[in-house]
């Protein structure tokens, strides 16, 4: 599994891990998504476009996941699937994304965890000999 939860006091803590920078984003999304859903089925009936710019791959990291938990907020969206882009260079980090999902269905998605927020605490992103890594811990 490209993600795994660790314990972490009352918070939920996030490793993931991918062949590439992209791949690792899309990670994040979909994990996030199984805490929202309870891990449910999430179905692709509908597509938004995110477009974000950091000054770091942490920042974007939090800024993407913080996009996504405030699409949840607002609209009870949830992720099922992502394509994503990232780019580096000039000292600015970007991403382009294109996300399907669709509203919470309390039928398939069960007892939503609440999360208040992406936290900075433990966070990390970096490359490794089989691609990239990162942590972060999500506020509950």
């Amino acid at each position: 599994m490209p993600f795994r939860f660790f314990d972490h006091t009352a918070d939920v803590g996030l490793e993931l891990s991918a062949p590439t920078l992209p791949a690792l984003f899309e990670e994040a999304a979909l994990a996030l998504s199984a805490v929202l859903s309870r891990s449910g089925r999430v179905e692709p009936r509908r597509h938004v476009s995110v477009s974000l710019t950091a000054p770091s791959l942490e920042q974007l990291l939090v800024d993407w996941l913080a996009e996504l938990l405030g699409r949840f907020d607002v609209e009870l969206w949830v992720t099922g699937g992502v394509e994503v882009t990232v780019d580096r260079g000039d000292g600015r980090c970007s991403l382009q994304a294109l996300v399907a999902g669709e509203p919470l269905d309390l039928r398939r998605h069960p007892g939503a965890l609440p999360v208040k927020g992406i936290t900075y605490h433990r966070l990390s992103v970096l490359q490794t000999a089989d691609g990239w890594c990162a942590t972060i811990v999500l506020d509950v």
